[in-house]
């Protein structure tokens, strides 16, 4: 019955088709075989009449009119196999209802579309508010073209220069650490080398200025200086710039020259280098009393007259010529000594000693008398030692010229006074 039921309706579709005489015909056929099959078999089909012969030989609702295939041709091959067509499918009813997730209603939305949740995406993903096609978390990878200067749904790096979301992934860590934003190649960007980390100082004549970030997170320290000028540190974290004293200066060979807000630290001048003070010379001896010209590479000998002058263009002591008189003669009795001498090393050489030429007597306390003067007493008294009575080994004043002591004549010898001759005695002009 079910399979009558469905070819009338078939019939039925296929007359509104055909329209007019040939659409009733056919339904008319169709009635009868269903009458008369009813009437004779007790329900079941005519055998002179083949539903689903008719039916099944009708090519096609567009082809021809005379392709009509007549109802008694031979019937088609689903007739043969007996089973009824029943209308019913032999699969699994249809419920109306996914096996798997619930059918909202909506269709799954495609890459690149706006979303807030993984299940409104035929992907699965859902990433920066739209469907992805990937879960796309890593480090500075994002899905929306506003961030990615690409395509909304393609998963990419994030553009240089841009926060990452969340911005917890590239957290701020100053100074040399991240900026907050993302570099190249989906890496958290850190501080450019041209930021400044670290603390300047000062220690012992050494400045240390601030560091430079690396542009890879660390920072690289200062590189240690020392203090512009030669000067010493100020504090813990400058240098002076000018000295008020020797002890402003860091180095030992360094003196403070100006002393005072415009005083500098010069280099101390080596040996023969000028000078006006000890402590600009490495010798510390500005010559040789700290107050020459040049600085001396020893100390030099001073004092007195044979005492260093200077120092001299090499650093050597310059003393008195060498006979340069430091001291004064002195005469006692017939002895003289001569006066002292510089020796041109820094000393004072003692004069010589010897009795007065001539076997004449001191004129003074510092000389010899150049002549005895008169052929009398008073001359010989200046002749040593003195005839003043005669006798062996003395000597008389002859008082010729300055007067020369001679010595005692023997006997026989002319003579003129007693004290010419050796036994004392001068008679009738000679000495018996």
């Amino acid at each position: 019955m079910k399979t009558q039921t469905k070819r009338t309706v078939l019939l039925f579709a296929l007359a509104t088709f055909f329209g007019g005489g040939l659409g009733c015909e056919l339904l008319v056929e169709f009635d009868r075989g269903k009458i008369d099959g009813g009437a004779v078999d007790g329900g079941l089909p005519d055998a002179s009449v083949t539903p689903d012969v008719a039916i099944d030989n009708f090519v096609s609702p567009d082809a021809p009119f005379d392709q009509f295939v007549p109802p008694d041709a031979t019937p088609d091959a689903p007739v043969d196999t007996g089973t009824p067509d029943t209308g019913v499918d032999t699969g699994t009813p249809d419920t109306g209802v996914d096996t798997g997730t619930p059918d909202t209603g909506v269709d799954a939305a495609g890459l690149g579309a706006a979303c807030t949740t993984s299940a409104q995406c035929s992907t699965g993903f859902c990433a920066n508010n739209f469907c992805c096609n990937s879960a796309c978390t890593g480090t500075c990878m994002a899905c929306a073209a506003a961030l990615t200067g690409g395509s909304n749904g393609t998963c990419a790096s994030i553009t240089a220069g841009t926060p990452p979301v969340p911005a917890s992934q590239c957290a701020v860590n100053p100074p040399c650490g991240n900026t907050g934003n993302c570099a190249s190649g989906a890496v958290c960007q850190q501080a450019a080398s041209s930021v400044a980390c670290g603390a300047i100082s000062c220690t012992n004549g050494q400045l240390t200025p601030v560091g430079a970030c690396s542009g890879s997170g660390t920072c690289n320290a200062g590189t240690a200086g020392a203090c512009a000028g030669g000067f010493i540190c100020a504090s813990a974290t400058a240098c002076k710039t000018a000295c008020a004293s020797d002890t402003d200066c860091e180095s030992a060979s360094d003196y403070c020259q100006n002393p005072g807000a415009s005083g500098t630290c010069a280099g101390k001048g080596g040996a023969g280098g000028t000078c006006s003070a000890n402590d600009q010379c490495t010798s510390n001896i500005c010559g040789p009393a700290g107050s020459g010209t040049r600085c001396c590479s020893a100390a030099c000998t001073t004092g007195g007259v044979c005492g260093a002058t200077d120092c001299s263009a090499t650093g050597a002591c310059v003393y008195p010529a060498s006979g340069t008189s430091c001291g004064t003669a002195s005469c006692t009795g017939s002895t003289l000594t001569t006066a002292s001498t510089c020796g041109g090393t820094g000393t004072c050489n003692a004069g010589s000693t010897a009795a007065c030429a001539g076997h004449l007597v001191c004129l003074s306390s510092t000389a010899c008398a150049s002549g005895c003067g008169t052929n009398d007493a008073t001359g010989d008294a200046k002749c040593t030692p003195t005839s003043v009575s005669g006798g062996a080994g003395n000597y008389w004043c002859n008082g010729v010229g300055a007067g020369a002591c001679q010595p005692t004549q023997p006997m026989g010898s002319a003579c003129n006074r007693n004290a010419q001759c050796v036994n004392g005695t001068c008679s009738s002009g000679s000495c018996n």
